[in-house]
């Protein structure tokens, strides 16, 4: 038998933990759903019925979560109806003090609920020992200066019958003490519409927050997350209430809402990248773990396609120090998005930035080789030449680069250009060595005519810049003028070609 009572312990701890771990990553998962704390609450006040204050804290935590959230009324409900049925009236004053400032759907009947709540325990119950004893204080100043409304036995006469009114001598004793004097009921009543009274105020406060807000909920017409796409007046009515509320500046607040908005409008990668640069312009290193989880969300949940968002996510992590997790955000894109050149050239330069110049190197000659486009290929190539000289200082490596690629794309006009301007960088450059290029691609047959005299003009510059012979100066010229005038037959052959 102690064996079996044993196993149905464990059985059952082992299903309330499981319980418990379901919970967790659904709330960990839907952290505003109302009606998910709600079965959570539920749970906990059945598996930890004696445990008041560990109840008291998972609705705390239920408040922190969602509190803010505007259809999360039935949560403050269930809060304020477990700390009326445990008889903690003080409690529940607490929960509506935090209530009637928050602007939620119900604020008038959580109002009028709290004028209930007032109206039915005795005002030493409801509130804190401080507020009580300035109020009873300010009640009977007030009730003392006015004969009718003034209790039994309170005169208004000369200061020694205004000392011996009842109760003066025991302003100071705590709410519910034996020894303190009873109040009257006018006074219990005025103390009761003070208390009121202050909530009003806040009230007002609260009213005006809502209908500011009201138009913009009203025009919510999805808040769950739905596959099929949001209508465009919808998607407006989303960006329109974000800029609202952070022209507001209650960062909370902010943060609530847009967490809100990702809910509805989760495909939606303009809104992922709206979060971001809100929460990076606040420049609080606080929030950088709520950046990660939301960049976490955006980029391995629902845009795993998207580029500008990962791109934006590695930027984040090295711009904190993490460059390693940069590192791996953009080989993880690169995987789920191939032959993106943007996102060859990050790699890359992460790589550089960190000085890691032989990762840099292996990079730029893996996507040389493996590109299929011959044109992107040669532009890294062209990238791979800048590193090698401007960053390595290497000048061979720089001009082979260059030259392997004209090898495999002889009639690129941009590869010689390059080869040309690293030539004449070369601080041991000789005028023969710049010129070879030029003539290279000026002798190729395949080479547009209009290339070919853009190149021979640089030549001829360059030779009168730099050239130490007159006559090749000449012979430059000449070559010159001759391929201006091919070019100029090439163009009359074409014009002629059209009208026929």
């Amino acid at each position: 038998m102690r064996r079996l009572r044993t196993i149905g312990c464990g059985t059952t701890l082992c299903i309330t933990l499981q319980s418990r771990n379901v919970f967790e990553r659904g709330l960990k998962a839907i952290p505003l759903s109302v009606d998910l704390w709600l079965h959570y609450l539920t749970y906990v006040k059945q598996s930890r019925a004696d445990d008041e204050e560990y109840i008291r804290s998972q609705f705390e935590r239920a408040l922190a979560a969602c509190g803010l959230e505007f259809r999360s009324d039935r949560l403050w409900d269930q809060y304020v109806k477990w700390e009326t049925e445990g008889k903690r009236p003080q409690k529940v004053t607490a929960i509506y003090d935090r209530l009637l400032a928050t602007p939620t759907q119900g604020y008038t009947s959580h109002f009028d609920n709290f004028q209930e709540h007032v109206a039915s325990n005795p005002p030493n119950k409801i509130i804190e020992v401080d507020e009580f004893m300035a109020l009873r204080k300010e009640v009977r100043q007030l009730l003392k200066h006015d004969p009718s409304t003034a209790a039994p036995g309170v005169t208004t006469g000369d200061a020694s019958a205004d000392a011996a009114a009842p109760g003066a001598d025991a302003e100071e004793a705590p709410p519910g003490d034996d020894k303190a004097a009873p109040s009257s009921d006018e006074e219990t009543k005025a103390i009761k519409e003070r208390i009121v009274s202050i909530r009003r105020k806040i009230h007002k406060a609260t009213v005006n927050a809502v209908t500011a807000r009201w138009n913009y909920e009203e025009g919510i017409k999805r808040p769950y997350f739905h596959v099929k796409p949001l209508e465009r007046c919808q998607l407006k009515n989303w960006q329109d209430y974000l800029d609202y509320e952070t022209e507001q500046g209650d960062r909370t607040r902010i943060i609530v809402l847009f967490e809100r908005c990702l809910i509805a409008c989760a495909l939606y990668e303009e809104f992922w990248l709206k979060f971001v640069h809100y929460l990076e312009g606040v420049k609080d290193s606080t929030l950088q773990p709520k950046i990660r989880d939301v960049y976490e969300r955006a980029c391995t949940i629902h845009h795993l396609k998207k580029p500008n968002l990962h791109l934006q996510w590695a930027m984040f992590e090295e711009g904190i120090g993490n460059p390693s997790r940069a590192a791996e955000i953009l080989v993880n894109l690169e995987k789920s998005v191939p032959n993106v050149l943007q996102i060859a050239y990050r790699r890359i330069n992460l790589e550089r930035r960190r000085g890691d110049f032989d990762k840099c190197t292996q990079l730029y000659e893996h996507y040389i080789n493996n590109s299929k486009n011959k044109m992107i290929s040669s532009n890294i190539a062209i990238k791979f030449s800048r590193f090698c000289f401007k960053v390595m200082k290497d000048f061979d490596k720089a001009q082979e680069a260059l030259k392997t690629a004209i090898s495999k794309d002889p009639n690129n006009p941009r590869l010689y250009l390059q080869l040309i301007d690293l030539t004449l960088q070369n601080p041991d450059m000789k005028v023969s060595d710049v010129t070879a290029v030029i003539d290279t691609f000026l002798e190729k047959d395949t080479t547009d005519a209009d290339q070919k005299v853009l190149f021979a003009q640089r030549k001829l510059e360059y030779l009168e810049d730099f050239g130490s012979d007159i006559f090749s100066v000449q012979a430059a010229y000449e070559q010159y003028q001759k391929l201006v005038k091919l070019s100029k037959e090439a163009v009359k052959k074409k014009e002629s070609k059209r009208k026929e």
